[in-house]
């Protein structure tokens, strides 16, 4: 049914809470997993920008790296997550994206041709059903594919067997 199973991850455990939904997805489906990091770049990257003309080498040259130093983290991380996977017989690519996250994410749905994305929510509970998160609720009702979303609030060293008993939303 699913061929390629889209899971963005932040670098944070509780993003991370989705893979084993999207594990056993894709090993009943035989399908591949696409590990998706976005890179943002926070805006200490930009200090000392007003100190030069945005047409200095030096700043150029100083926020290039710095750029380049963000994407190699997440390319590590990203290779640390699918060696992990790939120890477990999974099928595992790996895709950086850029840009507001939202549209990062439905653009690897289409780039790489997902038919579902799984993904945790950073929901706060006992608000309206409404209170997904700003992420995950975005990516649910812009996606062209079936999303399952992860409660975040699943407790850290849950077993695999017992996650898959936690709270889930599909849409």
């Amino acid at each position: 049914m699913f061929k390629r199973i889209l899971v963005p991850v932040d670098g944070s455990p509780l993003a991370e809470a989705a893979l084993s939904y999207a594990t056993v997805l894709a090993k009943s489906n035989n399908a591949e997993i696409v590990l998706l990091r976005v890179v943002e770049y926070s805006s200490d990257l930009y200090s000392g920008c007003h100190e030069y003309p945005h047409t200095d080498p030096e700043f150029i040259r100083s926020l290039s790296e710095k750029k380049k130093a963000v994407q190699l983290n997440a390319l590590r991380y990203l290779n640390h997550l699918a060696e992990q996977l790939k120890m477990q017989n999974q099928a595992v690519s790996i895709k950086i994206g850029k840009g507001p996250v939202v549209k990062a994410i439905l653009d690897v749905v289409e780039d790489q041709g997902a038919d579902l994305i799984v993904m945790t929510t950073h929901a706060c509970s006992g608000l309206s059903h409404r209170m997904i998160g700003a992420i995950a609720d975005q990516v649910m009702f812009e996606a062209s594919v079936p999303v399952i979303l992860v409660h975040s609030n699943l407790p850290t060293g849950t077993s695999n067997r017992s996650r898959l008993n936690s709270p889930i939303r599909a849409v």
